[in-house]
């Protein structure tokens, strides 16, 4: 057997170091014993383990032995809830323990000053809680894992060297292909920001084309790059949302091919569209995250768009990125039960001329404060003017 001073350990309590000069305590097993009437028998019932108390001498000694001794009174005498306050035992290593009644304290001159405490602790079973959920959080950690795997899969994919010109030129026309998705929505007021940064960026990977093209990885970083701006760009997560959807399916032309340099820039050219789809995905992934639905089928239909979308990325993906998307995809799908629970059903509405979105909330709630969720529902332009020749979408209650 090893001696008992190879598992000696220094003694700490809370990370405060001291030395433990005596262990004692107590332990054992609960009963419940049972009297019965004339009975010579005596049942009992076994109700687990007593909880066990360690009474521990705790020594401190130096020049600073009482601001030493000051600190630990503080720690002892703190409040560290359920899961107790860590201690290292001499022999059994770390503990959950709470101080159980009075401490003492001892000061001397003596050997050059000291500080003893004797103290008892009970050492606790702490409950361990499932933390609470975190549906953004989850999709930003998915969407990092993502970005990563997409960034690394057109690294490797994306081919140049030992091509002809034409597949480097591939690669460079898809990359114009993308600059050009987003120019419908360049002058849509609220989304011109977002359209204008994600197309400088693109135009600059234009630039150096050919030189990128030489180097995948820092092209696809480039491009993610460029699409993580669009959620950077001070815009509502529904107006992200629907800069991302312009993304969404984005596919080349690609001719038949029947050479391998031919199938080659096919390949560039679908890989530089799927990373910028990948990134459109968990982008709009958290923007999703962020978005009050406000009716069951708005939540429904943007979750079923996000989960499509994933679904034919994931076709073409490699082993890293199919994973990465299979997290994103969990991440996604918790997202939205709470909301699909809590949201409520709408009506339609036509009026007879634009009334003020408070007018409206008298009206049909009579709760002036419910104004900012119908113009946020109906995306309204100006509060004071809603349904200006349009359906108003209302909460049925």
């Amino acid at each position: 057997m090893a001696d008992w001073r190879t598992r000696y350990r220094p003694g700490s309590f809370q990370g405060l170091p001291c030395l433990i000069t005596e262990v004692g305590g107590t332990f054992g097993r609960r009963v419940a014993e049972h009297e019965l009437y004339l009975g010579d028998a005596h049942p009992f019932q076994p109700l687990g383990r007593l909880p066990q108390h360690l009474s521990l001498s705790l020594l401190l000694a130096g020049d600073d032995h009482v601001d030493q001794a000051d600190a630990l009174q503080d720690a002892l005498c703190a409040d560290y809830g359920t899961y107790g306050a860590e201690l290292v035992h001499p022999w059994r290593g770390r503990l959950s323990v709470v101080v159980v009644g009075e401490a003492r304290r001892h000061n001397t001159s003596d050997r050059g000053g000291e500080t003893r405490f004797e103290v008892t602790f009970r050492e606790v079973a702490a409950i361990r809680r499932d933390p609470p959920p975190d549906p953004a959080g989850d999709v930003a950690r998915a969407a990092g894992t993502t970005r990563s795997a997409a960034a690394s899969a057109a690294g490797a994919g994306i081919k140049a060297k030992g091509f002809p010109q034409y597949v480097q030129d591939a690669t460079t026309g898809a990359i114009r292909a993308v600059h050009a998705a987003l120019a419908p929505l360049r002058f849509v007021q609220g989304l011109d920001v977002a359209v204008r940064a994600f197309g400088a960026d693109v135009a600059a990977l234009i630039t150096y084309a050919e030189t990128l093209a030489q180097a995948p990885a820092e092209l696809a970083l480039g491009l993610l790059g460029a699409v993580d701006r669009i959620g950077a760009a001070g815009m509502s997560a529904r107006d992200s949302l629907a800069v991302y959807g312009q993304l969404r399916g984005l596919t080349p032309r690609l001719p038949r091919a029947l050479s391998a340099a031919g199938r080659a820039a096919n390949a560039n050219a679908l890989l530089v569209h799927d990373v910028v789809r990948v990134g459109a995905l968990y982008g709009a992934a958290q923007a999703a995250a962020q978005v009050r639905w406000l009716d069951a089928a708005e939540a429904l239909a943007a979750r079923r768009a996000l989960l499509d979308e994933l679904d034919d990325l994931q076709l073409r993906a490699d082993d890293a990125l199919f994973d990465a998307l299979s997290d994103l995809r969990v991440a996604i799908v918790a997202l939205f039960p709470a909301d699909l629970a809590s949201a409520a059903a709408v009506r339609s509405v036509t009026l007879p001329a634009p009334l003020p979105s408070a007018v409206l909330a008298y009206r049909f709630h009579d709760d002036v404060t419910r104004a900012a969720e119908i113009e946020e529902r109906n995306r309204v332009r100006h509060p004071l003017f809603v349904g200006a020749g349009v359906p108003v979408l209302i909460a049925a209650e």
